[in-house]
């Protein structure tokens, strides 16, 4: 157990220093060609600025557009992406009563929430640059603002948790407040 527990550590390490590695060798071979092949006075920024996008393009493609991409193409299949069934699944989510709730859930989320976000923090920081205090009123409060991405992953992980009908899970919140209330 614990020589396995080290060997992942130990593979995790490497694997991060060899991504690094990677990284810095390919800039630096791309700025030594571009160096050595180009005239001193050329325009050549137009190169240079794809050769360093470049990677962060074909990153971009792989794991954002390609996913979107294929489950487009795989909405038109049935479960096990084997048969089609054309607009079946549109069909079924659209006459689905908790789907068009959790539909009209996300765009409150995606529509009032950042709207409100906006005008708070502007009327909040408008306010903040008028007292003699600012900066310390700032800091206050933003600091809690400054949430870590592995409790942001947590929370979307719960967000997005599928939990049928009958599911003890759905419940655990509530149970854990209850049990909480009793031991008072």
């Amino acid at each position: 157990m614990y020589n396995k527990f080290l060997v992942t550590i130990f593979s995790l390490v490497l694997y991060v220093l060899a991504g690094i590695l990677v990284c810095i060798l390919y800039y630096y071979v791309s700025n030594f060609l571009l160096d050595f092949f180009t005239k001193k006075n050329s325009n050549d920024s137009l190169i240079r600025a794809f050769i360093f996008i470049a990677p962060a393009f074909i990153v971009l493609v792989i794991f954002i557009l390609y996913p979107v991409f294929e489950t487009v193409r795989l909405s038109f299949f049935d479960k096990f992406g084997r048969e089609f069934v054309g607009i079946d699944n549109y069909i079924w989510a659209v006459n689905d009563p908790e789907f068009r709730r959790g539909i009209l859930n996300n765009l409150g989320w995606l529509l009032i929430v950042p709207t409100l976000s906006t005008f708070f923090g502007l009327v909040i920081a408008n306010l903040a640059d008028k007292i003699w205090w600012g900066n310390i009123a700032k800091s206050i409060i933003f600091m809690p603002m400054a949430i870590s991405f592995v409790g942001a992953g947590v929370i979307w992980k719960f967000i997005y948790d599928y939990r049928g009908p009958g599911d003890q899970r759905s419940r655990s919140y509530l149970e854990v407040h209850l049990r909480l209330q009793r031991t008072r």
